[in-house]
């Protein structure tokens, strides 16, 4: 798949999405239900815009964007609290001055669970 299903049901709570070609996430359908699990590793995910991860924080706990393609995050996924579970590692972020900002967040994000695998750059991030 290369983009978001347009309708599933009213009370879905777990999405899996592994394995897709969603590339740049601009966009949510506009009845996406109100996930609690999203799983989206693997998906050759490129970029997500503020506007999507904004609609996938209103209810989502836990979200899995591992092994993807990123090599930035929106800043307002360390102000979301409401995510039990944070899933980064496989994606090697860009290590410049604006996203030190991810560094500093993910010494104490303890609801990033694999934090220790995030590289940053060439380097292993170490926190």
């Amino acid at each position: 798949m290369t983009t978001l299903p347009a309708k599933l049901l009213p009370r879905t709570e777990l999405l899996i999405m592994t394995g897709n070609n969603l590339g740049n996430l601009a966009s949510v359908p506009e009845n996406f239900p109100q996930i609690k699990q999203l799983d989206l590793n693997g998906s050759n995910i490129k970029t997500i815009t503020d506007k999507v991860l904004k609609k996938f924080l209103m209810r989502t706990k836990k979200l899995y964007l591992s092994n993807n393609k990123m090599t930035q995050f929106p800043k307002m996924l360390q102000k979301k609290q409401i995510l039990t579970e944070l899933w980064l590692s496989g994606n090697t972020i860009e290590c410049h001055c604006g996203m030190m900002w991810m560094r500093d967040w993910l010494q104490n994000a303890s609801n990033v669970i694999d934090r220790k695998q995030i590289k940053f750059g060439s380097g292993k991030y170490q926190g």
